[in-house]
């Protein structure tokens, strides 16, 4: 009789082990959304120009994105940007000639991608400053 009782605890404190471990991991499941806004300091290897750096300056107002691209070259108008899960596409212009941005945040931190031009396609490497 005794040991019916010890089964019948055990398996109670099983059953409440269970469940709390449900409960909690529900809770930790919950999606973090990636934010990619704020400034990125970005280098552009292999150009003709040598080795451009600067800062990607992203924006959101709650429905639209805008950027500003400065570096020692100047500030580069950003159009047609779009940032969708974690790809970024751009165009550019530069000396009036156009370019493209094109790219993955392959960390909240990181972003790998490329410009794209008439005169070839440079690597694009970025860290998040802030």
């Amino acid at each position: 009789m005794k040991a019916k009782y010890i089964r019948l605890s055990l398996f109670g404190i099983l059953i409440s082990f269970i469940i709390t471990a449900c409960s909690s991991s529900r809770k930790s499941t919950m999606p973090v959304v990636f934010d990619p806004a704020g400034n990125w300091n970005y280098t552009v290897s292999n150009t003709p120009m040598g080795t451009i750096t600067g800062t990607l300056n992203l924006m959101n107002d709650g429905v639209h994105w805008t950027a500003k691209m400065s570096s020692s070259l100047g500030v580069m108008p950003v159009e047609n940007l779009e940032i969708s899960e974690r790809m970024i596409k751009a165009r550019l212009t530069y000396d009036g000639s156009p370019i493209r941005l094109e790219g993955n945040f392959d960390t909240d931190q990181s972003l790998k991608g490329s410009i794209l031009s008439d005169y070839g396609s440079f690597p694009l490497t970025a860290t998040k400053a802030n």
